[in-house]
């Protein structure tokens, strides 16, 4: 057992969870974000994942938004008919591509002012609870631009759970280990803890779940002693370590794997999802007010910028109305 990890439960209990079917454990349906190019192909490639971890209890809409910047581009030179039949056709080949011998979700193109608009009115329409869309950098390779337009906007207005996927992700590429949460240990963490058990529960997967102390020596000034640093590192440790047991109780989530690490927030969770062969991580998002050293959006986007691995940023309670399958 590592250092600040709790007994919570035996590795055998990777191996005795049971698949669960649509009633038993309910289904989650999501839109799919295509943009019809290489920036989507790894999402294409997660939500085949998805769909195959749950053993089909969760569904998709692929949804490709035609925005007033682009239409107003083509449309001096095709009809609007034309450019719909032309995108839908280019959707089904992207399918079809990254679906073989499956069966494709439903296939929508739809008119909006911006992207983000139409994939929120897509989920709107569709009664959808989350949303997988990509990420404009591959994970190889230095990037100006790392997110994209499109994911830093959809970001902006979290109103359900967003999965953000590299665009070289691969089948292979994703880890048969533990769904992955982090936990702040505040109310902000609660709702993308209990997303990510819920979706371990229909995948049949553990979870892990990793709280990182807040490590002083990172960025302290520089006429603060070291010893001093070094012990208010321990006691943020500490405390971690003390509340963590009691955090989960209170929020009835059993993981298989429950930590405290300390260090960079990033670079800890991302070495913990590695260790755990997590095919994702679950984060939450800040809620409008607190002081707290939380996972803010922007540590979501942090996180999602740079990972191997998608990474799913959840909002709190009251963002929106989330419906989770839970047993």
């Amino acid at each position: 057992m590592g250092r600040g990890e709790l007994p919570i439960a035996s590795q055998e209990a990777r191996f005795e969870r049971q698949a669960c079917d649509a009633v038993n454990c309910g289904i989650m349906k999501w839109i799919l974000g295509l943009d019809l190019g290489p920036r989507s192909r790894g999402a294409l490639q997660f939500a085949r994942w998805i769909a195959e971890a749950t053993h089909g209890s969760d569904d998709f809409v692929a949804v490709h938004v035609l925005d007033v910047d682009h239409l107003w581009g083509v449309l001096k030179y095709h009809h609007l008919s034309e450019i719909i039949e032309v995108a839908n056709a280019a959707a089904h080949r992207e399918l079809e591509r990254a679906w073989p011998g499956g069966s494709l979700p439903v296939i929508e193109v739809r008119q909006a002012l911006t992207v983000e608009d139409g994939l929120a009115e897509a989920r709107a329409r569709h009664r959808a609870e989350g949303l997988v869309i990509g990420r404009a950098a591959s994970t190889e390779g230095h990037h100006l631009v790392r997110l994209g337009r499109v994911a830093r906007r959809v970001l902006r207005q979290l109103a359900s759970p967003v999965v953000i996927a590299p665009p070289d992700l691969v089948a292979a590429d994703i880890g048969g280990g533990a769904v992955t949460a982090l936990s702040a240990l505040t109310d902000d963490s609660t709702e993308a803890c209990r997303f990510a058990a819920a979706f371990a529960e229909r995948a049949a997967r553990p979870l892990a779940l990793a709280h990182v102390a807040n490590d002083p020596r990172l960025d302290a000034a520089a006429h603060i002693p070291r010893s001093t640093l070094d012990r208010m590192a321990a006691d943020f440790a500490a405390a971690g370590r003390a509340e963590l047991p009691h955090w989960l109780e209170v929020n009835d989530l059993r993981p298989m794997v429950a930590i405290v690490l300390q260090g960079d927030l990033v670079s800890s969770a991302l070495a913990f999802a590695d260790v755990q062969r997590a095919p994702f991580v679950v984060v939450g998002a800040h809620a409008p007010t607190g002081l707290d050293r939380v996972f803010a959006p922007r540590v979501g986007r942090e996180l999602a910028a740079v990972s191997r691995v998608p990474v799913a940023i959840v909002p709190p309670v009251g963002s929106a109305e989330i419906r989770h399958a839970r047993p």
